[in-house]
């Protein structure tokens, strides 16, 4: 684990999203109150956002394994003390806005 870094855990964190996506959507998703005549091999409404999750948790598997290939230099330690407020006072303006 020697290699963990930010991209490793943002892929973790997608994968960890998109399980508790896949099974949170069918008690998210009403059933259609009526059927039309003859549509027995209908879709089912949770279909295409259990295909988007699925291809979330693909994607996230994907990001983990390249993450760990991945070298990277936090940046955020060379900054400045006029950086870093700077960019504190912005985030307080804009929550302070919101």
């Amino acid at each position: 684990m020697s290699k963990l870094n930010f991209n490793t855990v943002a892929a973790l964190g997608f994968i960890v999203l998109a399980v508790v996506l896949f099974f949170l959507i069918p008690y998210q998703i009403d059933k259609p109150l009526f059927r039309l005549a003859g549509s027995e091999n209908e879709l089912s409404p949770e279909q295409f956002p259990r295909m988007g999750a699925v291809a979330f948790f693909i994607l996230g598997v994907w990001y983990a394994v390249k993450s760990f290939s991945l070298t990277q230099k936090n940046e955020l330690r060379e900054l400045d003390r006029e950086a870093i407020v700077n960019v504190t006072v912005t985030l307080i303006a804009m929550a302070v806005y919101v």
